[in-house]
C-alpha cells in the first residue's frame, strides 16, 4: 500500500478523526488588485485549474518580498510561485480525498478572529466587506479561500499529529546535542592549484583535437562578456564632489574652469588631480584607464565625443559634481575570434579539469602527514599558504553548517577519540577537507531525565516538518500535473 494509500485509509480511525482541530488560517489581505482575467492556465493539476489572475497576484507578493530581480532571477521566482502553487493545490484535494471538511461556523469563526475586519475590537460587518471588494474579491470568493486555507490546515494538522518518536530516537538526539567536539581541518580548494599548473603547445594541441566543441561552447558563452569588445575611451578625471554643507556648485564651476585654464595654460594633470581632485583616481593622477561608454555614461562619452587627443572635454556639472575629463586615447570596438583565443581557453579549460585531482592527490598527503612530522606538515601548509583552524566546542547534532564545518564532517568525526584524524579525505562541493578531534567531552547521562521531554519535543517536531514534507512530495508525484 502506497504511503497516499496509507494516509487515506486512516482517517477510518476514530482516533485520526479525533485530532482534526479547528486551525484559524487566514488569507493575507495586503494583496493588491488583481490584474484581471488572462486567457488559459498556469497549470492543470488532476484537471484543476491554477488560474493566471491568482498565479500573478502571488507573484507579485513574492517580487514585493524579493526586490529588484533580473531577468532570470524573476524566471526562477515564476517556476518557485508555480511549484508552490501546484504544491497547495494537491494538499487541498488530498485533504478533501481524506473526506476533511470544514463547516460554516468554521469560516465564520475565523473572519471573526481576523484583525483586518474589526473595529474598536469587534467585528464589522461593514469593513470586512470593503476590504475584500478592494482586493477584488466578492463574498463568495474570499469565504470560498477561507474555506480552502481552514481545509489545508486540516490536514496539516492531520499529518503534523500522526508522527510518533521512539525513546531510543530521544536518547541518541541528547547524546548529540550534549556530546561536544573540537575540530582543527584544513580546506583544500582546486583553485589553489591552478596557478602553477602548465601545458607545452603539444598537449594543448592533443587535447584540442578531442575537444573543440568544448571550446566554442565555453567562447559561444562568454562571447558578449569578453569577446565582442565594445569602444573603450581612455581618460583623466578631475573632480569636485557637491556636499550639502558645502560650497555651491557654481562656485565649484568656476573653480574647475579656474583649473581648465591652467591646464590649457600647460600644467601638469596628473598633478592637479593628485593635489585637488576628490575622485579615488587622484591617487593615479586622475587616470581612469580603459571604459566602455556603459562604464563612463552617455554623457561623458558625448562631451568627449569630437575632443582630440591630449584635449578637455568641457566642464561637466550636476547635482552631484563638477568635472573635466582629458581625453587620453580611443579604442575601436572589435571582435576578438575564437582563433585567437581557443588556446587560452583550451589552457584554461584543461586546468580546471586537472586541478581537481591534484588539490585531492595534496589532500590525501596532508591527511598522512597530520599525525607524523609536525615540521613537515607546516611545510606542506606553508607551500600552499594554509591555515588549520578549530571548530571550537561543537555539539555533533546539525544538519548544516555548525563551527565552519558542513554536517558530513560532523558525521565522519563523531565516532574520534582525541588526537584521530578524519578517516579519509572528505569532498564535500568541490572541496577537500582534512581534519583531526582535538577534543571530546561526553554527554552527561545524569542530566537526560530532566531534559528527556524537552529534547523528545524538538525530535518529534523535526520528524512531523520531515513527514509532512514527505508526505506532501508523494502527493505532488502521484498527482497528474500538466
Amino acid at each position: 500500500m502506497s504511503l497516499l494509500e496509507r494516509m487515506r485509509s486512516s482517517t477510518d480511525s476514530s482516533g485520526m478523526q479525533l485530532v482534526f482541530v479547528a486551525v484559524v488560517a487566514t488569507f493575507i489581505l495586503a494583496y493588491g488588485q488583481t490584474s484581471g482575467d488572462q486567457a488559459g492556465t498556469v497549470a492543470m493539476v488532476n484537471g484543476v485549474p491554477i488560474r493566471p489572475t491568482d498565479f500573478s497576484r502571488e507573484l507579485r507578493i513574492e517580487e514585493g518580498q524579493a526586490g529588484s530581480l533580473d531577468e532570470a532571477g524573476r524566471e526562477r521566482l515564476k517556476d518557485q510561485v508555480r511549484a508552490r502553487m501546484i504544491r497547495s493545490e494537491v494538499s487541498l484535494q488530498e485533504a478533501e480525498a481524506l473526506g476533511l471538511q470544514v463547516s460554516s461556523r468554521e469560516i465564520a469563526q475565523s473572519l471573526l478572529d481576523t484583525p483586518y475586519f474589526s473595529e474598536e475590537g469587534k467585528f464589522s460587518e461593514k469593513r470586512y466587506e470593503a476590504i475584500i471588494r478592494q482586493q477584488g474579491f466578492t463574498r463568495a470568493e474570499y469565504e470560498d479561500r477561507v474555506r480552502k486555507s481552514l481545509l489545508r490546515s486540516k490536514l496539516d494538522m492531520l499529518l503534523w499529529m500522526g508522527t510518533s518518536v521512539a525513546e531510543p530516537e530521544v536518547k541518541a538526539a541528547y547524546v548529540n546535542d550534549a556530546t561536544r567536539i573540537d575540530l582543527e581541518y584544513v580546506r583544500v580548494r582546486p583553485s589553489l592549484f591552478q596557478d602553477d599548473m602548465t601545458f607545452t603547445d603539444e598537449e594543448v594541441a592533443t587535447w584540442l583535437a578531442d575537444n573543440e566543441a568544448r571550446v566554442k561552447e565555453t567562447y559561444d558563452r562568454d562571447f558578449e562578456r569578453l569577446y565582442d569588445v565594445p569602444d573603450k575611451f581612455h581618460a583623466r578625471l578631475l573632480r569636485f564632489e557637491i556636499r550639502e554643507d558645502g560650497v555651491e556648485v557654481n562656485a565649484l564651476e568656476e573653480r574647475m574652469k579656474g583649473l581648465l585654464a591652467e591646464l590649457e595654460a600647460g600644467a601638469d594633470f596628473d598633478t592637479l588631480a593628485r593635489r585637488w581632485s576628490e575622485d579615488p583616481s587622484a591617487s593615479e593622477g586622475g587616470d581612469l584607464g580603459l571604459l566602455t561608454e556603459a562604464q563612463l555614461g552617455s554623457k561623458v562619452v558625448s562631451a568627449l565625443t569630437g575632443v582630440e587627443v591630449g584635449a578637455y572635454s568641457k566642464v561637466l556639472a550636476d547635482e552631484r559634481q563638477v568635472r573635466l575629463y582629458r581625453f587620453e586615447a580611443k579604442e575601436a570596438a572589435h571582435v576578438i575570434s575564437m582563433d585567437d583565443v581557443k588556446n587560452d581557453i583550451a589552457r584554461a579549460i584543461m586546468v580546471e579539469d586537472a586541478a581537481p585531482a591534484e588539490a585531492a592527490a595534496y589532500a590525501e598527503k596532508l591527511l598522512g602527514s597530520w599525525t607524523g612530522d609536525a615540521a613537515a606538515r607546516t611545510a606542506m601548509l606553508d607551500e600552499q599558504e594554509l591555515t588549520v583552524l578549530t571548530t571550537g566546542p561543537i555539539p555533533l547534532s546539525g544538519d548544516s553548517v555548525i563551527g565552519g564545518v558542513p554536517a558530513p564532517i560532523l558525521g565522519a568525526a563523531r565516532d574520534l577519540a582525541a588526537g584521530d584524524t578524519l578517516p579519509e579525505v572528505q569532498e564535500i562541493s568541490g572541496v577537500y577537507w582534512v581534519g583531526a578531534l582535538r577534543s571530546r567531552t561526553e554527554a552527561d547521562m545524569t542530566r537526560y531525565e530532566t531534559e528527556q521531554e524537552n529534547v523528545r519535543e524538538q525530535v518529534l517536531f523535526g520528524k512531523r516538518r520531515e513527514f509532512r514534507e514527505m508526505w506532501l512530495d508523494a502527493a505532488v508525484a502521484d498527482a497528474t500535473v500538466r
